[in-house]
């Protein structure tokens, strides 16, 4: 047990002691246990929004096949406005932050 904290746990909290590092790695890279909107959420606090938009991009890239339901909610949520109830799939939450973010559509590049 002690073995795996110091292995495993340790590292991955140390990504966090250095926050333009850690903000570099989250635009670029899925980073494990980290929600797709508190990653959006810590970059916005710790970078800057093309730096957000950047990792939420590269996100939908990694998973395309979440692109058509990112596409359908973001067009519902700027005609419609946002859902007061919780949104929990990425895309809903992805479309979400597109606009309380002012990103755009994600899938205009």
């Amino acid at each position: 047990m002690i073995q795996t904290i110091r292995s495993v746990i340790l590292p991955y909290f140390s990504t966090f002691e250095d926050i333009p590092t850690a903000c570099e790695l989250m635009t670029r890279l899925n980073i494990p246990g980290i929600y797709v909107v508190d990653l959006l959420d810590f970059l916005m606090c710790f970078s800057d929004q093309l730096s957000t938009r950047m990792a939420a991009v590269n996100y939908l890239d990694r998973r395309p096949e979440l692109k058509p339901f990112y596409a359908q909610m973001f067009e519902r949520f700027a005609r419609n406005g946002i859902p007061d109830y919780p949104l929990y799939p990425p895309p809903e939450a992805l479309a979400a932050a597109s606009i309380v973010y002012q990103f755009g559509d994600l899938l205009d590049g």
